[in-house]
């Protein structure tokens, strides 16, 4: 299921990124979103939302960066 599949993205692919590196996702609007909030706070992610209108769509969409203190955004 999506849920799942998005979550296991959050578990598991945090072994690919670099010290520096950063995550942009997307639809962090979805009900998924609190429990992976959540699961890379614990492990040191900040993050900055931005939303916006969908293309196409009325309807509106959050992207989220994750980031941690030492990152390539510096920020």
């Amino acid at each position: 299921d999506n849920l799942g599949d998005r979550m296991d993205c959050a578990i598991n692919n945090l072994q690919y990124l670099n010290d520096e590196g950063v995550i942009i996702w997307d639809n962090t609007e979805g009900p998924d979103w609190p429990e992976i909030k959540k699961h890379l706070s614990l492990t040191g992610f900040k993050d900055i939302s931005f939303t916006g209108m969908v293309a196409q769509e009325l309807s509106y969409s959050r992207t989220t960066l994750l980031y941690k203190a030492h990152n390539c955004f510096n920020i």
